[in-house]
Formats: structure tokens, sequence, C-alpha cells
């Protein structure tokens, strides 16, 4: 999916939960595209869903929130600790993520650690 800035956090009443809000200063093709690929990613617990895509001015698509953030913000925390074999752990699920995404056939094209996104790191994992 391509990159955009900046992502909020809203609340969907339909849903009745928080999700993750991307405001999409785009063409309306890229829209398109991302709302088609995203449409494809259901079903797999180690990518995030995209909810649906809504018009308010600019283009916002909406996606399942994560509440935990992202891997690069997890490793530059002073607190953060890995241990082996949570480090496996995440590579697993990164790895599963991307084997559901490549069988759609979908090429990712910026794999990095802002873009894994988390909902379950706690204290206790550390």
């Amino acid at each position: 999916m391509t990159r955009c800035q900046p992502w909020f956090e809203g609340f969907y009443k339909t849903r009745k939960e928080q999700v993750a809000v991307k405001i999409a200063k785009k063409s309306v093709d890229d829209i398109f595209a991302e709302a088609i690929i995203g449409a494809k990613l259901k079903g797999h617990p180690n990518v995030i869903e995209l909810y649906g895509v809504v018009f308010n001015k600019f283009f916002q698509l909406i996606y399942q929130y994560m509440d935990q953030g992202d891997l690069r913000s997890l490793l530059k925390r002073k607190d953060t600790q890995l241990t082996t074999r949570l480090c496996l752990d995440f590579m697993k699920q990164i790895a599963s993520g991307l084997d559901f995404i490549h069988s759609i056939p979908v090429v990712h094209g910026d794999i990095a650690t802002r873009n894994v996104q988390n909902d379950f790191w706690s204290k206790k994992d550390f």
C-alpha cells in the first residue's frame, strides 16, 4: 500500500470501536487502488483490515486500530528489552502476514518497522 501521512485516531460508530484514519491527499486513482487492494486483504490476523473509505474534504481510509503503535516506536523505547523468543514471534507474524499478502498476489512495496503495527505489546512482554 502507498504511504501517506498523517494518521489519526477516530471512532467508528457503527462498529463501536476505535479506528485508524489515514488522510489521503493523493489522486482518486491512487485512493481507489489502495481501497481495492485493502478489500482483498481481509481475514488474516497479521494484516490490518481496511474498513472503508470516506470522503469529507479529503479521502479518508478507515483501518483497524492497533493501540500499541508500530515496531519502530517500540524499538526506540528506552525500556524495551526484547527477548529472543519475542523477536522470533515478531518475525513469524510479519512473515505470516507477508505470505498472505503475496498469496493475493500483492507486493507490499514498503516493508519497514514503521509499517508493522501491533495491539498486544505490553510491559510484561519484555
